[in-house]
């Protein structure tokens, strides 16, 4: 249970944390569309090799490390949401507590879970893309390409 006079404080960062998530989300979304469009013009740039000689380990790097901090922020605002339910259902009546999960778990029921791999990867579990080269590591088309695939869920969905 929550200290008498700590509650309002706790749910205070608990939201503010939630709001910084949410913007970093976003913030997160939007550069992931700069990469996608910087790599469609050195993809188009009659320079291309030139640009992967020079830049190529940041060409590759970039749109893998932007997938991992998505991945992090992710799992941390999943982390926050949990810590926010965790407290809510301490202030509720337990039988509200209970009517709600009742509901959700009907929706949850309603909702198909995606339990395979996509085409090249298995986004769920973070797992990195099947290179088409064969090479260990994924090429920079294959990140572009989930890259796109991820954006064009969220764009999708609003």
């Amino acid at each position: 249970m929550v200290a008498p006079g700590m509650g309002h404080r706790t749910a205070g960062a608990t939201i503010y944390i939630q709001e910084e998530l949410s913007d970093a989300r976003l913030r997160l979304d939007e550069l992931k569309n700069y990469i996608v469009r910087a790599l469609e013009l050195v993809n188009a740039s009659n320079q291309r090799d030139h640009l992967y000689a020079v830049a190529g380990d940041m060409i590759h790097a970039i749109p893998e490390t932007i997938l991992k901090l998505e991945r992090s922020l992710q799992a941390t605002a999943m982390a926050v949401n949990k810590l926010d339910y965790e407290e809510l259902r301490q202030i509720l009546r337990p039988e509200k507590v209970d009517e709600l999960e009742r509901v959700l778990e009907e929706v949850r029921m309603r909702i198909p879970r995606r339990t395979g791999a996509l085409p090249d990867t298995d986004y769920d579990r973070g797992a990195a893309p099947v290179p088409r080269s064969g090479s260990a590591s994924p090429s920079v088309e294959d990140l572009v390409d989930r890259l796109r695939l991820e954006c064009g869920r969220k764009n999708a969905r609003r």
